[in-house]
């Protein structure tokens, strides 16, 4: 790394976002393992990096956090950029997947430990982590060891130590990852709800599609070291900005249609079966009359009908197969051009009295949902 100053100008300390990073790059091995990533994350914002395994999104955080140096791009932190400071000067809070906890001492002893690190001690230490305890709602097991708690009561531990020294953002590395299902619920919702009262800054890795949608203020999707799309958790779930991230993010039916005609809104497309329906466009997407596209249908956007009784048919086709699969009916429709089109619907409609083999229409439930993508942007 250069000491040159950077084109880029950063806004002053007072405006500048929780974090943000330009064109940072890093190669490990013969690998390029993030890939000119540029973001930011406001102040106060919940921001989650999502992506598969080998997408680049824990390397990313290792070099905010300064655990590696990236080999181009500038790192900056409230308007600071820290690139050469030391992962121990950056003021970070980090929560682990492990946890961290030092087993022989309690749960104040834990969350006082990052304090006493930076010389706070007596009672300016003690009234902070009273207040730290409080906020997790742990005020009543402060003298308790890390192997007397809940996988669920140590990864708020974590969190209270984390915030406990007013940190000025939140790193978070897959923490709930090692949980099972109801208590990752339980855990989502209680982070949301302290993040809600508290409104920290924070940047937050996972794998779990479903655990960003329900966290975050912002989500980008990574793949190869790059970000596909970048944008609010209704935005990149509602109006994705190519068919990899469509599919990423939850069940996506992906159709083949032509632009038919243009409007305010998006557009209208006609399906390689016929049928028209209009649609927005998804995110920086932009298509002219005549362009081949693919309609993102979501399954639980859509919803199954006799073909006899139906009009204003999106799909008709026969029904392939409907399973139960508890709160919901999971069923597939093959209209003999796009292959196999998934449904989700709530149990009590037409589509539970039709059997395996019947000409079926599907509609739209919502079509607000209507998303048309370019066939060649994929992430």
């Amino acid at each position: 790394m250069t000491d040159a100053s950077p084109a880029f100008a950063p806004e002053a300390a007072e405006t500048a976002p929780g974090l943000e990073l330009v064109g940072v790059s890093k190669t490990l091995g013969d690998n390029l393992v993030v890939n000119d990533v540029s973001l930011k994350v406001h102040q106060g914002e919940m921001f989650t990096l999502l992506g598969s395994s080998g997408s680049g999104k824990t390397t990313t955080l290792n070099l905010i956090a300064g655990f590696l140096e990236p080999d181009a791009g500038e790192i900056y932190i409230q308007g600071k950029n820290m690139v050469a400071t030391p992962p121990e000067k950056r003021g970070l809070g980090i929560v682990f997947q492990t946890y961290a906890l030092f087993p022989h001492m309690t749960v104040a002893q834990n969350i006082g430990f990052t304090l006493r690190q930076r010389g706070i001690r007596g009672a300016d230490m003690k009234k902070r982590v009273k207040e730290a305890l409080e906020m997790v709602e742990l005020d009543d097991r402060g003298g308790a060891k890390p192997g007397e708690l809940s996988g669920g009561q140590k990864q708020r531990v974590a969190l209270a130590r984390g915030l406990v020294f007013e940190p000025e953002m939140m790193l978070f590395d897959e923490p709930l990852g090692a949980l099972d299902r109801k208590l990752r619920l339980q855990l989502q919702e209680e982070l949301r709800d302290i993040h809600e009262r508290i409104k920290f800054t924070a940047l937050y890795v996972t794998h779990d599609q479903e655990e960003a949608l329900a966290l975050s203020d912002e989500v980008a999707v990574m793949t190869e070291g790059v970000i596909a799309q970048s944008a609010s958790n209704t935005q990149i779930y509602d109006r994705p900005a190519n068919a990899f991230v469509a599919q990423f993010l939850g069940d996506a039916n992906l159709l083949s249609v032509t632009v038919e005609d243009l409007n305010s809104e998006g557009c209208v497309v006609k399906t390689k079966t016929g049928s028209t329906t209009t649609a927005f466009f998804g995110s920086g997407v932009s298509l002219s009359t005549g362009d081949e596209g693919l309609l993102v249908a979501r399954p639980e956007a859509l919803h199954i009908s006799p073909a006899s009784q139906s009009i204003d048919c999106l799909i008709t086709g026969t029904l392939a197969y409907k399973r139960f699969v508890g709160q919901d009916i999971l069923a597939a429709v093959d209209d003999g051009v796009d292959g196999l089109i998934q449904v989700r619907e709530r149990p009590g409609g037409a589509l539970e009295s039709l059997t395996v083999g019947a000409e079926v229409c599907v509609q739209w439930r919502d079509s607000d949902k209507a998303c048309v993508i370019a066939p060649d942007e994929v992430g």
